[in-house]
Order: structure tokens, then C-alpha cells, then sequence
């Protein structure tokens, strides 16, 4: 294969990046070893050069050479641990914009110290999670803290926090 493709899946209106690949790549090998449909569209980010291979051959490949059949479980193995890095970075986000929902409800006169059972219920976390990400985002000027105790949340701050969080998510999904 020569160029580069995108691999991008479109859920509604929206049409997410999932990787874009080089040369010597592959791409559509699921749906090919499982028989199920595609799950995501390649686009050519540029020029390209493919080869398709149908499943049959596929197979064939893979019972006659082991060096491919380990090449492409050493990929999958690479795909799956980024898939499970990015839900982690995924479950931890939703963790705190739960948290940052919470928290611009205070008022300034009213400190809270009796979030975290809500939270713990919302999230499935326990208190001591709740609280290293409490303080995360005190250390980033998001919450305002006395102690434990919740007191605020600097809103243009928690803004920016999560406005940098999705930026974070967008730019992985393109390396």
C-alpha cells in the first residue's frame, strides 16, 4: 500500500477520525475474519495504492504463515491496548465533567464536603478515587478547595480544563 488513509466512523451528524494509516498497513481484516459488517469507512487521505485481499484468501494467508498470523496478533494486541487506553482516558473525562456538573452548582456561600456520595453513585467510583480527582482539579485551578471541603468551581477554568480534554481525545485518535 502507498499513501495514507483515514479511518473515520459517522455516528449521526458526526464523523470521528479513528487513525490514519501508511504504508505496509492493513485495514478491514475484521470484517473479513469475522464475517460482520464494517464497522468504520477508509478515506483516502491522499493519493493511494491498495490491495484488496478477500477473506478467503485472508485465511489462507494466515494458516500458511505464521509470521503474518503474528504479525497481525502483535497488531491486534497494539489496537486493543490503545482502544482500552482510550476508554480509560474516555471513563476518566466523564468522571470529571460529572464532578464539574456538581461543582458549578455550589453557590459561594454554601461549601460542600457531601459530594462524593452522590458522585460515588453517579460514577460507580469509590470516595478515595473521588478525591484524587478532586484534587487534580484544585492543582489546576478548577475547584476551590478549603481543605476537603468543595467551595466553588472557577467556571472559566473548568471550561478551558474540558475544552483541553476533548482537544486531547481529538489529537489521539489521529496518531
Amino acid at each position: 500500500m502507498g499513501g495514507r488513509i483515514r479511518l473515520e466512523k459517522e455516528a449521526g451528524r458526526i464523523r470521528k477520525p479513528l487513525a490514519e494509516i501508511g504504508p505496509g498497513a492493513y485495514f478491514g481484516e475484521m470484517a473479513a475474519l469475522i464475517e460482520a459488517p464494517r464497522t468504520a469507512s477508509a478515506v483516502a487521505a491522499e493519493d493511494s495504492r491498495l490491495a484488496v485481499i478477500g477473506s478467503d484468501t485472508l485465511r489462507d494467508v494466515l494458516r500458511e504463515s505464521s509470521e503474518v498470523s503474528l504479525f497481525m496478533l502483535r497488531e491486534f494486541s497494539n489496537r486493543l491496548k490503545q482502544t482500552t487506553t482510550s476508554l480509560d482516558e474516555l471513563a476518566h473525562s466523564r468522571i470529571i465533567l460529572l464532578i464539574l456538573l456538581q461543582c458549578m452548582k455550589i453557590r459561594p456561600d454554601e461549601a460542600s464536603a457531601d459530594l462524593i456520595p452522590d458522585l460515588a453513585r453517579f460514577t460507580g467510583k469509590g470516595p478515595e478515587e473521588l478525591a484524587e480527582v478532586f484534587r487534580e482539579l484544585r492543582d489546576k485551578g478548577v475547584l476551590i478547595m478549603d481543605g476537603e471541603r468543595i467551595c466553588g468551581c472557577n467556571r472559566e477554568k473548568a471550561w478551558a480544563f474540558l475544552d483541553a480534554q476533548v482537544l486531547h481525545q481529538v489529537a489521539d485518535t489521529k496518531t
